[in-house]
């Protein structure tokens, strides 16, 4: 089967989908997740690292760009251990009573197109009520593919969410925010070994935000 990228971003095949749902349900189990549940479905292996000196939320100039960027990749690095494509998850939104897919934003598209869709997350609230849904799309992504150093700015600045980063075993979770990123980690141990890497970024609150 051929395999089309452009500039490090394609579209996984439906195998390497299948592998990647296996490895996620391996790690996580079936419940649908979106990034922003990860923090409280996994507490224990979980750590928030901040983007910016004395937690600045938000850049303001080229210097402050460049150091978040920095920590983004420098903690990606750090988890990856080498692997050099990494699977990225983005997502859509809708207010619907059914899980159908929609289309996601047009920054999402023209960073990464052509995406394959995986699943959709809703509320939890009864079939056939109105509610959220979150339709979440795969790609598989070169570390060094620039769309993935505009994903993190744009997550950065608020302007796209919800996005995750992780590897071929699914093993740790790299969930870009406004302000830092949420680590997911295999084990308390892992959790602990990496927050104490990078423990001048972590959260100087007891709370870890």
């Amino acid at each position: 089967m051929s395999v089309h990228e452009v500039d490090g971003v394609r579209r996984p095949t439906t195998e390497e989908l299948a592998e990647f749902d296996g490895a996620w349900r391996r790690s996580f189990g079936d419940a649908p997740l979106r990034a922003i549940d990860m923090r409280g479905a996994f507490s224990r292996n979980w750590v928030r690292l901040h983007s910016l000196p004395e937690s600045k939320r938000y850049a303001d100039t080229q210097e402050e760009y460049d150091e978040l960027l920095r920590r983004y990749f420098a903690v990606l690095d750090e988890l990856r251990a080498g692997e050099g494509v990494l699977t990225v998850l983005t997502c859509a939104f809708s207010f619907s009573t059914s899980p159908r897919p929609v289309r996601r934003s047009s920054l999402l598209a023209g960073l990464l197109p052509r995406p394959r869709y995986w699943r959709s997350v809703s509320e939890g609230e009864e079939a056939g009520e109105e509610q959220v849904w979150t339709h979440l799309y795969v790609h598989r992504v070169r570390r060094t593919a620039p769309a993935l150093r505009d994903l993190f700015r744009a997550a950065a600045d608020d302007r796209t969410g919800d996005v995750m980063v992780t590897g071929s075993a699914v093993n740790w979770v790299h969930c870009p925010y406004d302000g830092g990123a949420d680590l997911i980690l295999k084990s308390p141990d892992e959790r602990d070994r990496v927050s104490n890497l990078f423990a001048e970024w972590r959260s100087p609150w007891d709370h870890g935000l």
